[in-house]
């Protein structure tokens, strides 16, 4: 992972991709947050910023969901 924040037991994580988005991406991104949730951070959020297309796909335990373009450099993510 290439960013973890933590605000009390939440935890969000950033993945940052110069790729193509790619269903390995989003597996990996799970894998994380598994991890942190069998860490006992609850929620956890899932992001992957793909560098070239400024695309941000936030994934969930389940199946991943595209977030509508946002203004550069505004993830807008509450913490």
């Amino acid at each position: 992972m290439d960013r973890l924040l933590l605000k009390g037991k939440h935890a969000v994580v950033i993945d940052f991709k110069t790729g193509l988005p790619s269903s390995a991406d989003q597996r990996q991104m799970q894998e994380y947050m598994t991890i942190l949730t069998q860490m006992n951070f609850y929620p956890v959020e899932g992001f992957l910023l793909y560098i070239r297309s400024g695309e941000v796909v936030t994934v969930k335990t389940g199946k991943p969901r595209r977030l509508p373009k946002r203004s550069p450099g505004q993830l807008e993510l509450g913490l």
